[in-house]
This record gives structure tokens, C-alpha cells and sequence, in this order.
């Protein structure tokens, strides 16, 4: 997980499209979605969930529901 989340950062200032990034404040990968949004220079929107984790988001509801509607009104606008 780590490494890909370092490759990621590399590449993250050629990313051009509008982007949003959803993740765990709680998530011990937390750190890789800080440094990746970091060294975005696209002005990225950015949600952060305090009390999830990353595997959260795949299958309790409260977590699904709150990132999916991030997303649907992200992809709405």
C-alpha cells in the first residue's frame, strides 16, 4: 500500500482534472492521503471523515453513505 501511494505522489502535480479526494482521518494510511493531496497543485477538493478508517468506506454504512454522497455531489456539480 505504501509504495503505491508514494508512486502516486510523483505524478500528483501533472494531475490537470478536477479532483476530490475522500479518505479516513483515522486510517493509518491517513498520512499517504495528506502527502498526496499536498503535492496536488490542481486546487483539490478534499473531504475528511473523522471516527473512520480506510476499509470503513467499503462496507459500514454511516462511512459508504457520507463518502458516496461526497462523491455523487462532486460528480453532480
Amino acid at each position: 500500500m505504501q509504495s503505491l501511494f508514494s508512486l502516486c505522489e510523483h505524478y500528483a502535480d501533472k494531475i490537470v482534472q478536477p479532483t476530490l479526494v475522500v479518505y479516513g482521518q483515522d486510517a493509518p494510511t491517513a498520512i499517504c492521503s495528506t502527502a498526496f493531496i499536498d503535492r496536488l497543485t490542481n486546487d483539490p477538493e478534499v473531504s475528511a471523515f473523522g471516527g473512520f478508517s480506510h476499509v470503513d468506506f467499503y462496507y459500514k454504512p454511516e462511512a459508504v453513505e457520507k463518502s458516496a454522497d461526497t462523491v455523487a455531489a462532486f460528480f453532480n456539480k
